[in-house]
């Protein structure tokens, strides 16, 4: 468990690798944008190694964590459904810079085992509340929480604005699930 002043640290990092990338962050860099000295992160942190990891690490439960939440409320499904694929995918969206791709490059070698673990309990979390509240049968929702993430996944990418990735989704949503309805039918 990290203490208050770790998690500053990690979220400041975080920032910086996404703006500089891995290779051209340095510990100053880290410093400076936790307002604090190169010494005081080396109190809680062996290296920058260390450092990059655990700041991943930790958007990546920050992330996990708000899109579960947000799929178990009571709401309607659809709703819970578009702002859970916002928090786990709309808010990367111009967050990590053109020239800091290594970034994304070296947190998906490094943490695969700790993503892959993540995006199966996000996908789980939306085919239960689709099995649930849509009264999908069990395959059916997981088929369209894979469809989902996969959109999510490629929009993501391709999205110049979060506002853009919101009404993507939401209208593949509201697709997939009529898709359930007509099947009633």
């Amino acid at each position: 468990m990290r203490n208050e002043k770790q998690c500053h640290i990690l979220d400041a990092a975080f920032k910086v690798f996404a703006r500089f990338g891995l290779k051209k962050t340095s510990i100053d860099d880290i410093a400076k944008a936790a307002e604090m000295s190169r010494q005081g992160v080396y109190l809680h942190f062996k290296n920058k190694d260390e450092i990059f990891k655990s700041a991943v690490e930790k958007y990546l439960a920050d992330q996990n964590d708000a899109a579960i939440l947000v799929l178990s409320q009571a709401k309607p499904v659809d709703e819970r459904l578009l702002h859970g694929l916002q928090e786990w995918f709309g808010k990367s969206i111009g967050l990590i810079h053109q020239d800091a791709i290594d970034v994304v490059q070296e947190g998906s070698l490094v943490l695969k085992p700790i993503f892959d673990d993540y995006t199966r309990g996000f996908k789980a979390a939306m085919a239960k509340a689709i099995h649930k509240d849509a009264k999908a049968d069990k395959r059916t929702a997981d088929d369209i929480a894979e469809i989902l993430h996969a959109c999510g996944l490629t929009w993501k990418h391709e999205m110049s604005s979060q506002d853009e990735f919101q009404k993507r989704m939401k209208t593949t949503i509201k697709i997939a699930l009529a898709g359930i309805s007509a099947k009633k039918i």
